[in-house]
């Protein structure tokens, strides 16, 4: 079975494993911004961002927009719009938050600097970053495909773009607007996506072909990502994070999050496969179709559990707590506020498709 191959399980013309890697990467995304043990955060943020960029990747194509004023367009439609319109609403949210709390909120001069400076990480991001990030790659990777360079040329100059990304955030480490120090990383993982697909069919006929193998294999590169991982942290004392600019050591984090991409991809298509665990790909599924919508709302509905389980005083995200505990309560905050999330997600798809660029 070709898992490129249409999918009635995804929708018309989609790739069944692909929204669920996508919708997996959206889960870890709300865990990692609330309650979670330090051992879980290090191993997942290894590969759950470069998750997110493969796919993009690997999904990635030129073939209906013959000239660059369409593709634009459409990639603004997409990314822009919607990322404007929910940036807008997270504004909001904070504007209110800071109010509760007895805090300074942005003001609105801030916000509107930033819709036209974009500096992540504080008061002058406007636009979710993510988004910004892969508008920019795209945009240059139609040239480069335009271009008709090799696949070997392309590869090497998403190296030359990882370590130029790398060097700037570890001597450096100043955020630069629009996102582009983040563009440098991502494209590295968006191009190793792009030239997966294009061997798809050999890599499902040597890796992916019986159930035992994939699986030893699945379980074997996660052993080497968590390997990498924890080598990252203990000789560097950080770990990817792209968001933060903070990588460790580019001789483990690469590793580690292409070990993790390869885990998770193989453990993916084998569940693309399975008849069985069908209400779990379901939620899979509708989460990867819809990670735009949870990608921007996680922030809203996790600070919001979050603060209100602190008030009840049935968690306290300020204190230390036994891993066990974190664990527990960090997963039911991301379930309550993927189900929160989810209604919203109805809404926008059955009333809002434009704001989507459906």
């Amino acid at each position: 079975m070709n898992s490129v191959a249409k999918s009635t399980d995804s929708g018309k013309g989609r790739i069944a494993w692909v929204d669920y890697g996508k919708g997996l990467a959206i889960m870890l995304v709300f865990w990692g911004h609330t309650i979670c043990p330090e051992p879980a955060l290090i191993f997942f943020y290894a590969f759950h961002i470069p998750l997110f960029y493969a796919l993009s990747g690997f999904v990635f194509s030129i073939r209906r927009y013959p000239s660059f004023g369409p593709f634009v367009w459409r990639k603004f439609r997409t990314l822009i719009v919607p990322g404007a319109f929910f940036g807008c609403i997270i504004k909001i949210c904070q504007y209110v938050r800071a109010l509760i709390h007895g805090e300074m909120p942005i003001s609105p001069v801030q916000t509107l600097i930033g819709v036209f400076v974009e500096l992540r990480g504080g008061a002058y991001e406007f636009l979710p970053w993510f988004f910004l990030s892969l508008f920019i790659i795209e945009l240059v990777a139609y040239w480069v495909m335009r271009a008709g360079v090799s696949q070997a040329f392309m590869l090497a100059m998403a190296s030359i773009a990882a370590l130029i990304g790398y060097c700037y955030g570890t001597y450096i480490d100043r955020t630069f607007p629009w996102c582009l120090d983040t563009v440098f990383t991502g494209s590295f993982f968006f191009v190793v996506g792009f030239i997966a697909k294009r061997h798809w069919p050999a890599i499902e006929e040597k890796t992916l072909s019986g159930k035992t193998p994939c699986l030893m294999l699945c379980l074997l590169l996660f052993i080497c990502s968590g390997a990498m991982s924890w080598c990252n942290v203990t000789f560097s004392g950080e770990w990817l994070d792209v968001y933060s600019n903070t990588f460790g050591w580019i001789v483990f984090y690469v590793p580690a999050a292409l070990f993790g991409i390869g885990a998770v991809v193989i453990g993916l298509v084998m569940l693309s496969r399975s008849s069985e665990w069908s209400v779990f790909r379901g939620a899979l599924n509708y989460l990867g179709k819809n990670s735009l919508v949870f990608y921007v709302m996680n922030h809203v509905a996790i600070y919001a559990w979050t603060d209100l389980f602190d008030y009840l005083g049935i968690t306290d995200s300020g204190q230390v707590t036994v891993w066990h505990t974190q664990l527990w309560q960090g997963l039911l905050i991301v379930a309550l506020s993927i189900l929160c999330c989810w209604p919203i997600a109805v809404i926008m798809n059955r009333y809002l498709p434009a704001v989507l660029g459906k």
